[in-house]
């Protein structure tokens, strides 16, 4: 619905303006908003037909309808205030400032809350803020500033208030906060991208939006008439921004959180297919140990129960590592002390795949190397007593 909207506005906004107007009347600024529109409108539609739970992907998709839609508003408006047709100064009006509706959002507030839709942290609030504040007062100062319209200087702002100078200057303050937000929304789409795992299909996505919005930003600061190379620059920021984006919702699932949900149960899926596999192990490990003591090799493993010891387990280290079963704390106890897997395995009448899973586990649960065990084990009061 959304994308053929978009399309029907552009299409008619191009006649329009194509019948209606002198030559050379569409500016960089205006042909921007064609792949705008019909980009985010598209992006848009993709995303609210994933049904958005999460506050950030229903912010984004506002916002995403929001460019769309005002930026597809764009030529429509001012083709139809060059008509002369009914309603012509109702449109040149809703064309002074409409505009602000399409890019000046996506600047201010698309780069700082992508992919998520969610702030890097509280401190980036002023960032939303400016960003947010900057678009009103461009709405605002386009809408409200008295005199001729910028777009169609032979007619009077009919719902002009104040003075022309105090929104001339409200509107520069409001570029300044939009392009400040912009620098700001880069900033973050770094952080961001270096705090998601490397290598993944996320950091890719944001680093390539980074990529995209930075063509937008040089963009927005390149003059109006800046010739063929600005015009170049400005479509290809117009198209890789939703490109990307759509990228991301299409073939990825980056923003549908139901794909979020399936992988979690995969996940979970794999953690209970391993446990299964663990259990299985044990029972297999149990049923050996009973073979071999019936076989007559008890002596060989008192010998190796002489060789590691069991020690005593301070209770501070169940407190220190909650993660931990009793029995990875026996693990970690003898990793504390410099044992090998294969040591481990024998002091705890273990197979070595056995041993090896426990360690790996352990690693995983705490997040860290062989040597950093080590360390935090013997921090907590293990490893003492094990060799």
């Amino acid at each position: 619905m959304l994308p053929a909207v978009a399309t029907g506005l552009v299409s008619a906004g191009l006649v329009l303006v194509l019948a209606y107007s002198e030559p050379g009347v569409l500016s960089n600024e205006a042909l921007v908003n064609v792949p705008l529109a019909i980009g985010f409108s598209t992006v848009a539609a993709g995303v609210w037909s994933t049904r958005p739970h999460p506050t950030g992907l229903r912010r984004l998709a506002v916002l995403y309808t929001t460019v769309g839609l005002g930026s597809a508003c764009v030529l429509p408006a001012y083709g139809w205030a060059s008509s002369g047709l009914a309603g012509s100064d109702a449109a040149a009006w809703v064309s002074n400032w409409v505009w602000a509706l399409g890019a000046p959002p996506l600047l201010g507030l698309g780069l700082l809350l992508y992919p998520d839709g969610l702030l890097p942290g509280r401190r980036w609030r002023l960032a939303a803020v400016l960003g947010a504040g900057g678009t009103a007062i461009l709405v605002a100062a386009g809408a409200f500033r008295p005199g001729p319209l910028g777009n169609h200087p032979r007619l009077e702002n009919p719902l002009g208030v104040g003075s022309a100078a105090f929104w001339d200057a409200a509107a520069g303050v409001g570029f300044v906060a939009l392009m400040a937000a912009a620098g700001l929304g880069l900033a973050a789409l770094v952080v961001k991208f270096w705090r998601v795992p490397a290598g993944g299909v996320v950091r890719s996505q944001i680093g390539g939006f980074a990529i995209a919005g930075g063509l937008v930003v040089l963009a927005a600061l390149l003059p109006a008439e800046g010739g063929a190379t600005a015009l170049l620059l400005a479509l290809t920021a117009g198209i890789a921004l939703p490109a990307t984006v759509g990228i991301a919702v299409v073939r990825h699932r980056l923003l549908d959180q139901w794909a979020s949900l399936d992988e979690l149960t995969a996940q979970m899926g794999h953690l209970s297919e391993s446990r299964r596999s663990i259990v299985t192990e044990r029972e297999e490990e149990r049923a050996r140990l009973r073979r071999d003591l019936h076989d007559g090799v008890g002596p060989s493993l008192a010998a190796a129960v002489m060789a590691h010891p069991a020690t005593w387990i301070p209770a501070s280290a169940a407190a220190a590592f909650p993660a931990l079963t009793e029995r990875e704390i026996e693990v970690l106890d003898l990793v504390a002390a410099g044992c090998s897997n294969a040591e481990i395995a024998a002091s705890l009448f273990l197979s070595q795949k056995t041993a090896r899973n426990h360690v790996s586990n352990i690693f995983t649960k705490l997040g860290c190397s062989r040597a950093e065990a080590i360390a935090r084990g013997r921090d907590a009061g293990l490893g003492r007593g094990s060799r």
